[in-house]
Order: C-alpha cells, then sequence, then structure tokens
C-alpha cells in the first residue's frame, strides 16, 4: 500500500500511514522495499524535514552511532538500504550542510555487501565536498572513480573545477580543465566556461578569463 501510495505521489498520506504504523508497532511497516521507495519519494519532493523524520524513526530502538547502515542488515534489524536509499540520504545531508555525516554514509555503502556507488553517488560527493571547499576529499572521491572506471562527465569536472577555484587551487583547476578536453576528450559546456572565467576573475587572473576560454 504504501509503495502504491508513494507511485500515485500521495507521499504525505504514505508517510502518515508509516508513521502510524511504526508507532503501534506493526509489522507491516518491516519492508525494506516499502521503506526506501517512501524515503526516494521523499527526497524526490524535496521534503527534507520529513526525511529525516523517517530516518530518525527507523533508527529508532537501533544502534545510536550516527547511520549504522551495515547493522541494520544485521539479524534481528529488518530495514535493509538499497543504493536508492544511500544516494538520496547521501545528497540530503550535503545540502543541509552535515559534510561529516554525509561521508560517514559514504564509507558505509562502500563497505556494505552487495552494494556499490554508481556514477550518481560519486557526483553528488564530489559535488558536496567542493561547495564544502573540502575540495582534497573531492579529489579523492574523484580519483578512485577514476580507478574503478566510472564515466567521468561534463557534470563531474565541473563540480570539482568550480570547488578547485574556490579553494584557490588555480593551477590544479587550470590542469584539470586541460585534462578535461585534452586527455579525456569530455566536452566542456556552457556551464564549464562560467566556472573557468569566474574562477580566474576571483583568483586575480582577469586577462587570463579573457583569453583562457578562446585558447
Amino acid at each position: 500500500m504504501l509503495i502504491a501510495l508513494v507511485q500515485k505521489n500521495q507521499v504525505n498520506l504514505a508517510l502518515s500511514i508509516f508513521i502510524k504504523l511504526l508507532e503501534t508497532n506493526s509489522v507491516g511497516v518491516s519492508n525494506s522495499v516499502a521503506c526506501n521507495v517512501l524515503l526516494v519519494g521523499l527526497r524526490k519532493g524535496n521534503m527534507k524535514t520529513e526525511f529525516k523524520r523517517v530516518f530518525d524513526k527507523l533508527r529508532e530502538g537501533e544502534n545510536k552511532n550516527v547511520f549504522p547502515f551495515d547493522r541494520w542488515g544485521e539479524e534481528g534489524s529488518w530495514f535493509s538500504p538499497d543504493l536508492c536509499t544511500y544516494n538520496c540520504l547521501i545528497h540530503v545531508l550535503f545540502l543541509l550542510g552535515k559534510v561529516e555525516d554525509g561521508l560517514v554514509v559514504w564509507e558505509e555503502l562502500k563497505g556494505s555487501l552487495g552494494l556499490e556507488p554508481d556514477g550518481y553517488t560519486y557526483r553528488i560527493v564530489i559535488q558536496g565536498c567542493g561547495k564544502a571547499y573540502r575540495i582534497n576529499d573531492a579529489i579523492i572521491v574523484f580519483t578512485e572513480m577514476q580507478y574503478n572506471g566510472i564515466c567521468l562527465d561534463t557534470v563531474v569536472y565541473n563540480s570539482l573545477l568550480d570547488g578547485l577555484f574556490k579553494a584557490r587551487k588555480l593551477t590544479d583547476a587550470c590542469n584539470l580543465f586541460q585534462k578535461m578536453i585534452e586527455d579525456d576528450g569530455v566536452r566542456a559546456s556552457c556551464w564549464t566556461y562560467n566556472i573557468l572565467i569566474d574562477g580566474l576573475f576571483k583568483n586575480g587572473k582577469g586577462l587570463a578569463a579573457y583569453i583562457y576560454p578562446v585558447l
């Protein structure tokens, strides 16, 4: 029933029923698929407060560490998050500025059995770290992405490029841009050039900002 309601965009009704079931300890809510679908629906609806409420409810009675997803799959624990749940949670945590918590979930995902980060996971972690000025973490994740053979697209390069400029790593940013278009053959978008021009200006390289994009 919960899944059907979410699929019909009746997320608020699904949420109300879900909370009621949890409060009454109903076995009917003990369904990983339903929990995952509800969390994804809340994420898509940008319902951050409700997402956190559901997440906190799911943690009640479990280990009180930050995000013990790895222990939820053990015997006696009924909720088993899938990749979509991990991606949604990581994304929401970074949007809320909880970078450390987001990285904790990221590490738990990599250590989980049967699940691996996909291109979207890498993208949101790189974006989140870059926006939070955690550029060294972003570079590490970018390197892992390359090593694991995940496709490096324009969005990923733009995110890291923006982060490097924000961290005032001008040389690294310019080298990354060259690598993007020359070594990896990734096409630069209008947004790429906006990041490049803005970053050069803000780092005191106004003349280069005029010249660089046409080279």
